[in-house]
């Protein structure tokens, strides 16, 4: 099975192409959220570089969100763009998820996260158990840390992953902050994770936003203060 897996869900930018499990093509770039203007040449480089063409792909796999609103936006809109055009299926794989899944190896609680502002995160939490999956926790939320950290008092391993890693300081000694080079999530974790799952009857995917833009929360603010 081919798989091609497109991430554009934050400031980094990832593409792969997977053939029945094995990583053939991947790049990784951080632009600081141009990707409208790369993600198409990048994509054209790619095809360029492997032995087969669009065509030959079985599916077309991107993240969904959480995470920029703009980029979600990009990666979905082509990936959906190329499945109608190619008529290949296309799958949606959590932007959450898909930074997890760089962890599956170890025996942690991981707890993956990026910001959703206002001193807030987009959360969701998974158990490794050092094989090659993760297993969800429950559903994704907007949480505080002092929330976060809550959650993460029954657990004696844990570790902290996404792209707001940085944000993170003064952790008890029990959790621990992923390496910045496994803190954004991979086109391969995409490719692998679709991989996993069976052919959704959707025509297109969607974003996942679980709040609403800094845009609109202070265009509500500013209507409520009328």
């Amino acid at each position: 099975m081919k798989v091609l897996g497109i991430d554009t869900s934050t400031a980094s930018l990832s593409i792969a192409l997977t053939v029945d499990g094995v990583l053939k093509y991947e790049l990784i770039q951080n632009h600081a959220l141009t990707h409208s203007e790369r993600l198409l040449p990048y994509l054209e480089q790619m095809m360029k570089s492997v032995e087969f063409s669009l065509d030959d792909i079985d599916r077309i796999a991107c993240t969904v969100g959480p995470g920029s609103f703009t980029g979600i936006r990009i990666g979905v809109s082509v990936a959906n763009a190329f499945s109608m055009s190619l008529g290949k299926p296309v799958i949606g794989i959590s932007t959450l998820e898909a930074m997890a899944f760089a962890h599956r190896f170890s025996k942690n609680m991981i707890v993956s996260t990026t910001d959703a502002q206002r001193e807030h995160f987009y959360v969701a939490f998974y158990q490794a158990h050092g094989g090659n999956e993760i297993f969800s926790l429950g559903k994704e939320e907007v949480l505080s840390k002092t929330d976060i950290l809550q959650r993460c008092e029954n657990y004696e391993k844990v570790i902290i992953t996404g792209d707001a890693v940085s944000m993170w300081k003064d952790l008890p000694q029990e959790i621990q902050k992923a390496p910045p080079d496994m803190c954004y999530p991979r086109a391969v974790s995409v490719c692998l994770l679709a991989e996993r799952q069976g052919i959704q009857e959707t025509k297109y995917i969607e974003p996942v936003y679980l709040r609403k833009s800094q845009a609109e929360l202070q265009f509500e603010e500013r209507q409520g203060k009328q």
